[in-house]
């Protein structure tokens, strides 16, 4: 009869251990698929930038802190870099170019970038944040 109790018991405590649901790798794999952003911004520039290329940079990471989204993330990338070769290839820049990506929609927002990011900063953002609502449809 002990035994059986001590089974009985053996057996709750086990079964109580996985009633949990999911381990603490799996709940830390679904947070990190969840935290996966939906869409990327990716700014590539060369080793020298000019002042516009720099605005467009500051711009859009202002834009993007107005906005205010968990879902979206920047990436910056210099295309003189090696290691970014084959991504500089992907999107085919050779010079500072600004693209949202989401999944397989791609913008290019290079002219927009360069027409107002130095002069008219306030209609880059406004358009950033017009293609980026746009895109997320």
């Amino acid at each position: 009869m002990k035994q059986l109790i001590f089974m009985a018991m053996l057996l709750l405590a086990t079964t109580s251990c996985f009633a949990g649901g999911h381990s603490p790798q799996q709940k830390q794999k679904k947070e990190t698929v969840a935290a996966k952003p939906k869409m990327n911004i990716l700014y590539f520039h060369g080793k020298q930038r000019c002042i516009t290329c720099r605005a467009i940079e500051k711009l859009t990471k202002e834009a993007l802190h107005e906005l205010n989204q968990k879902d979206v993330a920047m990436q910056v990338i210099d295309i003189s870099d090696p290691k970014n070769e084959t991504l500089a290839q992907k999107f085919k820049v050779s010079w500072s170019s600004l693209f949202l990506e989401r999944g397989n929609k791609r913008v290019d927002l290079t002219q927009m970038g360069f027409r107002y990011a130095k002069n008219r900063p306030d209609e880059f953002k406004r358009q950033l944040k017009a293609e980026i609502a746009k895109i997320k449809k």
